[in-house]
């Protein structure tokens, strides 16, 4: 009796000790499965996180290029405003052709002569382009050399140089501008052309011209040898 009872006790014990050991195992089984798949959502989530932080950027990106874009089609007041100045400034130093209506000034003397002394001489090619500045002149041309504030119109021996070309008798001088205006000022009433005309039996004309075209200089000058 003693016996059976020693065997039921140690049944008992040994049922224990194995259920405890499935239980174990099984909460150790579901406790690591848990563990992964939280581990794989952690991921997934932070994939989509960033995901969704690379489209917001992408969209931010085309929104600034679409801005851009938009911008350079649509051109701010400044900007148009700093585009003319350029222009302008082109058109000034002579480093585009220039368009447009004008005036047309021949001179030729009379005399058998030779107009370069006297025109270097009485520095009446400087004083006229002062003069035709002064009245709205905005591109200035002679005998196809265009004028710029630094072109160089000196005496070389019997002829004179314009921008290191030299250029003859008869003179042409092509301006740009205000027909109305250079018209009222550069006229045969000008002092310095009725000078001109009486002094040395010159032969000036001059006429209008709705349609000009004066070249722009072969070669730019560089800006660094400019003096202010």
């Amino acid at each position: 009796m003693k016996n059976k009872i020693n065997l039921m006790v140690l049944m008992i014990v040994l049922l224990g000790i194995l259920m405890g050991i499935q239980f174990k195992a099984g909460y150790n089984e579901r406790f690591e499965s848990s563990f992964i798949d939280r581990e794989i959502t952690a991921q997934v989530n932070q994939i989509r996180k960033e995901n969704t932080q690379l489209s917001d950027t992408i969209r931010a990106a085309k929104h600034r290029v679409s801005l851009y874009e938009n911008s350079a089609q649509e051109e701010s007041p400044e900007i148009k405003k700093l585009k003319k100045e350029v222009e302008d400034m082109k058109l000034t130093l002579g480093y585009v052709e220039a368009l447009g209506s004008g005036l047309i000034i021949k001179i030729d003397t009379n005399r058998d002569e030779n107009l370069g002394f006297i025109m270097e001489e009485k520095k009446w090619f400087l004083l006229l382009i002062n003069d035709i500045r002064y009245y709205g002149g905005e591109a200035i041309s002679i005998n196809g050399q265009r004028i710029s504030p630094y072109t160089e119109i000196v005496l070389a021996g019997n002829h004179i140089n314009i921008n290191s070309v030299p250029i003859v008798q008869p003179y042409e001088i092509s301006v740009l501008g205000d027909i109305d205006r250079l018209g009222r000022y550069i006229n045969d009433d000008n002092i310095l052309i009725e000078s001109m005309r009486k002094a040395y039996d010159m032969d000036i004309s001059i006429k209008k011209s709705g349609n000009m075209s004066i070249p722009k200089l072969e070669d730019e000058k560089k800006l660094k040898y400019v003096r202010r």
